[in-house]
């Protein structure tokens, strides 16, 4: 608004960052002026618009029966481009009931680690 020098948003806005510039002048000459660089940062707090994704969506992984528990099999990378906390991912299993016994997955960084001992004798 010329007059008051408020910034209305006239359309929706996504995720993103707007750098604007405005000015505020004298109406009479000599037309003293000031220009102000605005940078917005527009974060969507309500909506989760975008998908999680991952370079990945189907691995086979070979893992000796000798394997050390504790150890790290497989880290999940997933990205998520929603801003703040609809951007954060949890890692869980899926209609898996007896993963967790062997398996462990952190909800946070997705590191699929074994959990309890492999032994083919036994699980065939």
């Amino acid at each position: 608004n010329a007059s008051t020098g408020l910034v209305a948003v006239a359309t929706s806005l996504r995720n993103i960052t707007y750098n604007l510039a405005a000015s505020c002048r004298d109406p009479t000459p000599p037309y003293h002026k000031v220009s102000v660089n605005i940078t917005i940062a527009v974060i969507d707090k309500i909506l989760n618009l975008d998908d999680p994704t991952s370079n990945v969506t189907n691995i086979t992984l070979t893992v000796p029966e000798s394997t050390s528990l504790g150890t790290t099999i497989y880290a999940i990378h997933a990205h998520d481009s929603d801003l703040g906390a609809a951007g954060e991912l949890i890692y869980e299993f899926v209609n898996c009931p007896l993963c967790a016994d062997t398996f462990d997955l952190d909800s946070e960084t997705g590191e699929l680690r074994l959990k309890g001992k492999l032994n083919f004798e036994e699980d065939s």
